[in-house]
C-alpha cells in the first residue's frame, strides 16, 4: 500500500508525500483506490480514463464519491502527467502487482 498526499497550492495540485502510509485512512476525506499495475499504466496513457475505469471495475474505489466526481478531471490530468514519466513496473518488489493509492 502506498500513500500519496496531494494538497492545493497556487491553484494547482501538488504531491507533498509519497510512500508508506503514515496514518489510517479517513474515508470522510481520503480515497483508497486499487487497480492492477497494467490498469494504472493504461490510465496513465489515457486509455481508459479513470471515470471509465471506475465504472468498469478496473479501478476499485473507496471514499467520498461526490468529492471524487468533482475532482475527476484534475485526477485524470494527474494520471496523464504520471504516465509521461519514464518508469519500469518490472522493478517493483515481488507481490506489488496490485497497487493502492491513498491521497
Amino acid at each position: 500500500m502506498v500513500e500519496l498526499k496531494i494538497v492545493p497550492q497556487d491553484g494547482k495540485a501538488f504531491c507533498t508525500y509519497g510512500g508508506v502510509p503514515n496514518s489510517p485512512a479517513n474515508f470522510d476525506v481520503d480515497f483508497l483506490m486499487h487497480a492492477s499495475t497494467k490498469d494504472w499504466e493504461a490510465m496513465g496513457q489515457g486509455d481508459p480514463g479513470p471515470m471509465w475505469a471506475m465504472m468498469s471495475g478496473k479501478l476499485e474505489f473507496q471514499g467520498p464519491k461526490l468529492v471524487a466526481m468533482r475532482a475527476i478531471k484534475p485526477f485524470e490530468s494527474f494520471l496523464l502527467n504520471v504516465g509521461k514519466v519514464a518508469a519500469d513496473a518490472a522493478t517493483c518488489p515481488a507481490g506489488a502487482m496490485k497497487t493502492s493509492l491513498a491521497p
